[in-house]
């Protein structure tokens, strides 16, 4: 027997080159890109004539916000320059009846402040506070950026003609612009929740204690070396090296508190309790001390 094999004509490309309008090669490959579609055409020997005109069903369907950079175009020179501040929440009601979380960074330095309120009406008040502080300390102050973002920018703007400082909102729908901040608050709320995880934390104490896990690692981001180099921010904002390296302690470190008051001969005269950050405004042996037992807080450095 013999066998007869078939074989298929070969795909033919015509050589004589034909002519298409841009618009209707458009319609006609699926609305992809002009640099795409000309060079789809130019390997298929057509020529293109006529100009690309808009095109409604790419104006609907592709509506892109415009690309907005990371980072300021314009950093700021030296400490306190530009602080870049926002808010974020609600989160559960913490062990100081906090519902917000006010973040505010140094562009220069990238230094971060945490504060807690209770109502979104009290940002202003907080970031004024700073300002103040900030100011009687002899930093130079000129810029204050914030997101657009309802009711705080009025009393913002308010803080700023009465402090001497210029305003810079963000555009809607622009978080990049701010992006120091918004980036600041994911490092943050990563570091703390790693932290409350691994100390296995029940979701109850998660939810109370979120704002000392969250103000405890904003101190130690401010201490740690970045990616913009190896000085820590606090060392690039108050030009020393910060000296609370010798003082840390794990957080989540069981320590025994001993107790104030004078106790009778055979009762205890400490009470075990969890390290959960450091005392602000005080040594910087002293602790925050969390008994799981009260649900209080106390500030110890006797332990």
């Amino acid at each position: 027997m013999t066998s007869t094999t078939t074989t298929q004509p070969p795909v033919i490309i015509p050589t004589k080159q034909i002519k298409i309008d841009i618009n209707e090669a458009h319609d006609k490959f699926g609305h992809i890109g002009e640099v795409a579609l000309r060079a789809t055409l130019k390997t298929l020997n057509i020529e293109v004539t006529g100009s690309l005109t808009p095109c409604e069903g790419c104006a609907f369907a592709k509506a892109k916000a415009k690309a907005v950079p990371k980072f300021s175009t314009t950093r700021a020179t030296h400490a306190g320059e530009r602080l870049c501040t926002d808010i974020s929440g609600p989160y559960k009601k913490s062990i100081i009846g906090s519902n917000y979380w006010v973040l505010v960074v140094d562009d220069y330095s990238s230094k971060a402040w945490s504060f807690f309120v209770k109502k979104k009406s009290e940002m202003s008040k907080i970031v004024e506070n700073l300002v103040i502080k900030l100011k009687s300390a002899n930093y130079i102050l000129k810029k204050l950026r914030c997101d657009n973002g309802g009711e705080n920018v009025k009393a913002l703007t308010e803080l700023c003609e009465k402090h001497g400082l210029a305003i810079e909102i963000t555009a809607p729908y622009t978080p990049q612009q701010n992006g120091i901040v918004e980036r600041k608050f994911a490092t943050i709320r990563d570091r703390s929740s790693a932290a409350m995880i691994k100390a296995k934390f029940s979701e109850e104490a998660q939810g109370t204690l979120w704002a000392e896990a969250a103000n405890t690692h904003t101190r130690l981001t401010n201490i740690l070396s970045n990616s913009s180099g190896s000085k820590c921010p606090d060392w690039k904002f108050y030009d020393k090296q910060h000296m609370i390296y010798r003082n840390l302690i794990e957080f989540d470190r069981i320590g025994y508190v001993t107790l104030g008051q004078k106790q009778k001969k055979l009762d205890p005269k400490a009470v075990k309790c969890v390290m959960i950050g450091y005392s602000d405004d005080h040594a910087g042996d002293t602790y925050r001390m969390y008994n799981p037992v009260t649900k209080k807080l106390i500030n110890s450095r006797n332990i």
